[in-house]
């Protein structure tokens, strides 16, 4: 984890800490694949009447060596401490803004790691710009960040 001149972790290191801590690379959570396709999948809605605020956004996961984007979900907003929040199985997640979706990527892509999103797979910068960016919530377990972490240290990562 990259540290600041202070010896506390840089923003972008706590930013991405992982969320729930499992020692199953998937989280205990199946994953699917979207057919690939040249156009990227919006997130969807579950089509409920809410009475507070919702969000649509995507649940980014990390899967070791690769960030899957595919799966995408609506949430009531949960509002507190100056952070939204949302409830996305049984857990509370930061609802992440739209504009930190992209760099957030770019920082697995610079190290050699691949992405999922919304049907189109994403291996370098030039493709990061045909992604239209959206909130998101995070989740990584803990045997998959170890795995990132470990193949990065290795230089395994990068191609």
């Amino acid at each position: 984890m990259q540290k600041n001149k202070s010896g506390t972790p840089s923003r972008a290191a706590v930013a991405a800490r992982p969320s729930v801590v499992s020692e199953d690379l998937a989280a205990g959570r199946s994953i699917r694949h979207a057919a690939s396709s040249d156009t990227q999948a919006m997130p969807r809605g579950d089509e409920r009447y809410r009475v507070s605020p919702s969000a649509k956004f995507y649940v980014v996961q990390l899967m070791g060596t690769w960030l899957h984007i595919d799966e995408s979900a609506e949430r009531s907003i949960k509002h507190g401490s100056g952070i939204q929040k949302v409830r996305f199985e049984n857990k509370d997640y930061e609802l992440r803004r739209a504009s930190d979706f992209q760099s957030f990527v770019r920082r697995f892509l610079q190290f050699g790691c691949y992405a999922h999103i919304g049907g189109k797979t994403i291996d370098s910068e030039n493709g990061m710009k045909q992604i239209i960016p959206q909130r998101f919530i995070y989740i990584a377990s803990s045997e998959a960040w170890d795995r990132f972490e470990k193949m990065r240290k290795n230089g395994n990562l990068k191609r």
